[in-house]
């Protein structure tokens, strides 16, 4: 049988890391496994949530796509000034 460990899960498993942080509260995906993400003034963060936590694993950006979404572009901005 497939693994279920592929590189789209550890896109999934740091798309509910990175919920749990930012937005303090526990990831519940809807009955249906789509992601309602709430408000935030976090710059990107619904982008990168709706994306890394899409029900579809063929859907979920790749490492190097994260890079280049706003949220991760501009912490790595911070984490080399």
């Amino acid at each position: 049988p497939p693994s279920p460990c592929s590189a789209a899960s550890d896109v999934y498993a740091m798309g509910v890391t990175v919920w749990e942080v930012f937005l303090k509260q526990l990831y519940y995906p809807n009955q249906d496994g789509t992601v309602t993400v709430p408000y935030t003034n976090v710059s990107g963060l619904r982008h990168a949530l709706e994306r890394m936590l899409h029900v579809d694993p063929s859907r979920r950006p790749s490492a190097d796509q994260l890079m280049t979404f706003e949220l991760f572009e501009a912490a790595e901005r911070a984490a080399t000034e």
